[in-house]
């Protein structure tokens, strides 16, 4: 039975939007009135999860043909918006990487090199987060290296007997939200890393027809968590929660001792490597073969597929079967998917219902301001806001928004919606903003007052920087 609370939350959304049907609204018609009540209704589920999320994004399949705004094979079809089985095939290739143990490895060589101050093993573990955050889900990367965070914080109490509480507090605070902020920063940093990204992607393709590929998007997001890093890294362990005591022997042994347990590379993981390599290599370079050959029509999804492919039919050597079976994708993250449909087929019944026209002509009012200004006021305002809500459902909610206000002002869309589309993922305050912030307090290694001591530095360092990015590098890496 649903509790008060919420039922109240399942209210709102519809009484917001039978209020505003009841509203005659100057120069919205008929069908961007009926689609800003839709928007309204889900907004406001995705905010307070009235519904959980992949159900609320159900909701264009029913009202968008109901209310004439949009027919049904129109809608249902932003479902299967080629950026959803990119997304796929990156999930896919995550859970063979996770199956095969490779993450592990990684892991532990890494570790096993550090020789010098505690701080540098902080400034590691973020290093080894973010790499392959890129690569797999920011929540599968905290839920990967937390064991050996936590593994690492036992073995300072053991080895280090002469450190004082303060001391290995500040370590362990310094370590656990490095990790989560490092495994967030580097999600950013591909089109696969999280979800905000490939919605952008999908969106900026569907609606006006420009394709940013994965090198693309690499260009511009990898050197911001290049900057980014080391800058957490030394809030960190510098400000907030100093470092400053030196590893021992022991220490150094016992990570050792833990990488040469794991042997060779196994048969299993060797070819798991290889496709992952293969993938990524063809993702990076795909532009420019399939420009070099004259063949079009070969997308980055087409490379994503393509690794499922191969994961689904190469013998894994050591096991019986392939490097997976489809058992493996119980573990999935199917609502993502659907979270992403909603928010295309959202996208596509704010435009196809001129709702953006004339939304962009409300927020003519901000087009006298300096760009600097609208990007500082954009990105701070994501920034906070996802603090409080998801940062996907906060993506598809605003960016067709924001790329009205784009066109409005005289903007290329890109120079808002790609740094509002980062902004999404840069919240590093409270529990709630970000799966890997929610893993790290849940784990109970840090409170909340340590998270929004160090997170809000941290936001305004991402403000600044999302502002510079979108200023000087957004404009010379991309179409706009």
């Amino acid at each position: 039975m649903l509790s008060f609370t919420s039922f109240l939350k399942l209210l709102v959304g519809p009484a917001l939007a039978v209020l505003v049907l009841q509203l005659d609204i100057p120069g919205l018609s008929p069908a961007g009135q009926n689609m800003l009540a839709v928007a309204i209704v889900m907004a406001v589920w995705w905010a307070t999860e009235a519904l959980p999320l992949a159900v609320t994004s159900l909701t264009p399949i029913i009202l968008l043909p109901a209310l004439d705004i949009m027919p049904m094979a129109q809608t249902t079809g932003s479902y299967t918006h080629p950026v959803t089985f990119l997304l796929f095939g990156g999930f896919v290739l995550a859970l063979a990487i996770e199956r095969c143990g490779l993450h592990i490895r990684a892991a532990y060589g890494f570790l096993s090199l550090i020789r010098a101050q505690a701080r540098y093993l902080v400034a590691v573990l973020m290093g080894v987060a973010a790499v392959t955050s890129m690569w797999i889900s920011n929540t599968a990367t905290t839920l990967m290296l937390l064991p050996v965070a936590i593994s690492i914080t036992h073995m300072m109490r053991q080895h280090l007997t002469d450190l004082t509480s303060k001391q290995l507090h500040d370590f362990d605070v310094s370590i656990f939200l490095g990790l989560a902020f490092a495994a967030t920063l580097g999600g950013m940093a591909t089109i696969i890393g999280t979800a905000p990204n490939a919605f952008a992607v999908g969106f900026i393709q569907t609606t006006y027809n420009i394709e940013i590929g994965f090198l693309d998007w690499m260009m511009f997001a990898v050197p911001l968590m290049v900057v980014m890093l080391p800058l957490v890294w030394f809030v960190l362990t510098r400000i907030t929660n100093p470092v400053s005591f030196a590893i021992t022997p022991d220490t150094q042994k016992e990570m050792r001792r833990h990488y040469h347990e794991l042997g060779a590379l196994s048969t299993y993981e060797k070819r798991v490597l290889a496709v992952f390599v293969v993938t990524v290599l063809a993702w990076i370079s795909r532009k420019y073969v399939v420009g070099a050959l004259g063949i079009s029509g070969i997308t980055d999804t087409t490379v994503a597929i393509g690794a499922v492919f191969l994961l689904f039919t190469v013998p894994a050597g050591d096991r019986e079967g392939a490097l997976l079976d489809w058992s493996d994708l119980t573990r999935m993250p199917w609502g993502v998917l659907l979270l992403f449909g909603g928010g295309f087929a959202l996208a596509a019944g704010i435009s196809h219902s001129e709702l953006s026209n004339w939304i962009g002509a409300q927020l003519s009012v901000v087009a006298a301001a300096p760009l600097v200004v609208i990007l500082l006021c954009l990105v701070a305002l994501i920034v906070f806001l996802t603090e409080i809500t998801s940062n996907t459902a906060t993506t598809t909610t605003f960016l067709p928004v924001i790329a009205a206000l784009a066109l409005e002002i005289g903007q290329p869309p890109l120079m808002l919606v790609i740094p509002a589309t980062l902004a999404a993922s840069c919240a590093f305050m409270f529990p709630v903003a970000t799966p890997p912030n929610a893993i790290v307090f849940g784990s109970g290694q840090v409170n909340i007052a340590n998270m929004v001591r160090a997170g809000f530095w941290i936001n305004l360092l991402g403000v600044g920087m999302l502002t510079l990015l979108a200023l000087y590098l957004v404009p010379r890496l991309l179409p706009v």
